[in-house]
């Protein structure tokens, strides 16, 4: 396995349009390349994204419900 170049030219597609560049803290998002896909590709990322937002939300709602279970039970 070759290793990265991190000097070389990403594919134009790939590339940030200027002047947003990503910042520490961004979402982990590809915004920019959703113009760039054919609309059948990009409704079916976007339904993606979309589920995986929906389940991280399920996943932290389990959570809140289960530590109120604990304290309520601890608090008798």
């Amino acid at each position: 396995m070759s290793t990265p170049n991190p000097g070389a030219e990403v594919p134009s597609f790939l590339a940030w349009p200027f002047p947003h560049r990503p910042h520490p803290g961004d979402p982990i998002d590809m915004e920019f390349i959703l113009d760039k896909l054919a609309p059948d590709t990009r409704n079916q990322l976007i339904a993606v994204r979309l589920e995986a937002v929906a389940a991280v939300h399920q996943a932290v709602a389990e959570g809140a419900r289960k530590a109120a279970s604990l304290i309520a039970g601890a608090n008798g």
